[in-house]
């Protein structure tokens, strides 16, 4: 037997462990830069989606970062990290990511749409112990710079050297 209590019907003499909640939910997924999220539609998950950018992309180098840009297939714009071993331990490597993706959780509805690979460079470490207003300082213009070139702005990215693919 059954009874309703203030959380909803909860089965009676079960304790509070086995009560059932059956009131419904509405499930609101906030804009990117709402509420603190960086949902999975923003990020670039998979490594086809890496090599796709990094193949087809136009590469700007700064001290600290290699930003990788194209225009993304999303419609909207969206953030991959590649954050190697060679820049430090996981606490450091970790901090970097939260502070990129602090930054692009701020700046998304500022950019065009493209797909952005970040790959940090040893500088990267400086950068993070001055905090996300020097990071800003770095990054911000290099996204600036990565996205017009992808979506063909002013000047065109040079044709990349090295192996050629099949059916190129």
């Amino acid at each position: 037997m059954a009874t309703s209590g203030a959380n909803g019907p909860r089965r009676k003499n079960a304790g509070p462990s086995a009560s059932v909640d059956v009131t419904p939910r509405l499930v609101v997924r906030p804009v990117l830069g709402a509420g603190g999220r960086f949902p999975r539609e923003a990020r670039i998950l998979h490594r086809r989606e890496f090599q796709r950018v990094q193949r087809e992309g136009v590469r700007i180098r700064t001290a600290a970062f290699t930003v990788v840009a194209r225009a993304s297939l999303a419609g909207r714009p969206r953030l991959g990290l590649a954050v190697g071993r060679k820049i430090g331990g996981a606490v450091v490597r970790n901090r970097i990511k939260r502070l990129v993706r602090e930054l692009f959780r701020r700046t998304a509805s500022t950019l065009p749409p493209v797909d952005l690979v970040m790959m940090a460079q040893p500088d990267a470490v400086r950068l993070c112990k001055e905090g996300l207003v020097s990071m800003a300082e770095v990054v911000l213009p290099a996204w600036g710079k990565a996205s017009e070139r992808a979506l063909g702005g002013a000047r065109a990215a040079r044709p990349r050297r090295g192996r050629r693919h099949h059916g190129e």
